[in-house]
């Protein structure tokens, strides 16, 4: 066999590895999504998908956060939108916000925001 032959069979099982691992963590990303309902006057609604996302909501209702850190630090704001890495990270309080991409809206505690 030619030594070109070998390397491109090692080239496709590296390959196959590879796109194993990333099947593997996106099916690990996917999992890691959570939706939170239930009914009554109370009712709490977080959708979040990614490391730390709405981690602190205690009583905020109708929040949604994808991105690492994404509404990491609300408690109580509600009808929250954080999409990216560490949007709306430091909210807490605040209500109606929208934060798209890295960092959207980091510092943020107040209402009506986008």
């Amino acid at each position: 066999m030619k030594p070109t032959t070998r390397s491109h069979r090692g080239l496709r099982a590296f390959t196959g590895r590879i796109g194993a691992l990333m099947l593997a963590l996106a099916s690990a990303q996917v999992a890691s999504a959570q939706s939170n309902t239930g009914t009554g006057p109370n009712v709490t609604v977080v959708t979040t998908n990614g490391t730390a996302a709405a981690l602190s909501i205690t009583t905020g209702v109708n929040n949604t956060a994808y991105g690492f850190d994404a509404l990491r630090f609300d408690t109580t704001g509600s009808a929250n939108t954080a999409v990216g890495s560490a949007a709306l990270k430091s909210n807490v309080l605040g209500g109606s916000n929208t934060g798209v991409g890295y960092g959207a809206l980091y510092l943020n505690n107040a209402s009506g925001n986008t």
